[in-house]
């Protein structure tokens, strides 16, 4: 190569790291990692380096979900990590969450360094200056592993314990599962957790969601929350920790939503199917299948409490002589404080 072919591949070079804003002069310079693509037999996955973003692919070649891009402090933009001191508190009766989120500036950093890969997985590194977020991705048929990892260096008093990973969200996209909700089918638009807490106790379906409707915590009121998230646009997600989590369906952003936990390290495995079905049956495959109930479960059920009469005779024993078919019998009074049933 003649030197003045070596000073025009110079000069091209540094035209590119000017371009991408990185330094020319008095600094190391590195040019981004170009994209990686990993396979199964019927997905594909492309993760980017600078900015970092990850895109998943169905068999179809249809781009079916994919990671938000961005800087600052704010929970939107790639994977970040933050100090949550909240507290929890308390509310009118026990048993209704009264964790309030008290979060730090949350700390990313845009670009990725490549530590490892595969033709089925990848791992990066991203640096902040509070520590370091890994991210590894893994591809198997029918299913995309995406884990999170917070590795903080900063001092105990400001060590993260929690992290978000964010993700574009289509205009026709909406959202259900999240296990027994009583406020909504379409969680599109809502911010809802994943933690038992009193039911849903509210002012009727023609009363808007408010503070007071239901009292206290709104829609994410519920005995038996599941972080199992369904989509219309061709994936579900399994949000595979039992630490606290949170879900920002559209609800912060128009045109993101994104998942936080509280805890340093989160793993999310996504079903991609055109079908829901099929996601739901990979997803109970790994979990579990729910049991068939007994043949009584499917009967009649009627609540009775103490001193429930009908013309001065015991409600449960009026139905049994009169031969009303009820299989079972609800005494309400075991929600009640111990022994409270005999004031």
């Amino acid at each position: 190569m003649t030197p003045e072919q070596i000073h025009a591949k110079t000069q091209r070079l540094m035209a590119h790291l000017a371009a991408r804003g990185l330094p020319q002069d008095g600094g190391f310079a590195t040019v981004a990692e170009p994209d990686v693509s990993i396979k199964s037999s019927d997905l594909q996955v492309v993760v980017g380096f600078d900015p970092f973003v990850v895109r998943i692919f169905d068999a179809k070649g249809r781009e079916v979900l994919r990671t938000a891009r961005g800087a600052g402090d704010t929970p939107y933009g790639t994977p970040a990590a933050t100090r949550d001191d909240g507290v929890d508190g308390t509310k009118l009766l026990p048993g209704w969450d009264a964790f309030v989120p008290v979060e730090a500036p949350w700390k990313r950093a845009t670009a990725a360094k490549l530590v490892s890969q595969s033709d089925t997985s990848i791992s990066v590194e991203m640096k902040t200056v509070d520590g370091v977020i890994a991210y590894d991705v893994s591809v198997e048929p029918s299913k995309v592993t995406l884990l999170q990892t917070a590795k903080p260096t900063a001092p105990a008093e400001r060590a993260w314990n929690k992290v978000t990973t964010s993700f574009i969200l289509r205009d026709d996209e909406h959202f259900f599962g999240l296990g027994e909700r009583y406020a909504s089918v379409d969680h599109r638009g809502l911010s809802l957790y994943a933690w038992p807490e009193e039911g849903g106790l509210g002012q009727g379906e023609n009363t808007p969601r408010s503070e007071a409707n239901p009292f206290p915590n709104g829609p994410s009121m519920t005995y038996f929350p599941v972080p199992f998230l369904l989509s219309s646009a061709g994936y579900g997600v399994r949000f595979d920790t039992t630490y606290r989590t949170e879900t920002h369906l559209g609800s912060e952003r128009p045109e993101a939503w994104r998942v936080a936990a509280n805890t340093t390290t989160l793993k999310m495995i996504v079903y991609v199917h055109d079908d829901p079905l099929a996601s739901i049956d990979d997803y109970t495959r790994e979990t579990g299948r729910p049991m068939i109930p007994a043949p009584w479960v499917f009967g009649p059920r009627r609540r009775v409490s103490l001193g429930y009469h009908v013309g001065g005779v015991d409600e449960w024993l009026l139905l049994r002589q009169r031969g009303v078919p009820t299989t079972v019998l609800d005494d309400s009074v075991h929600f009640l404080p111990h022994r409270s049933e005999i004031g």
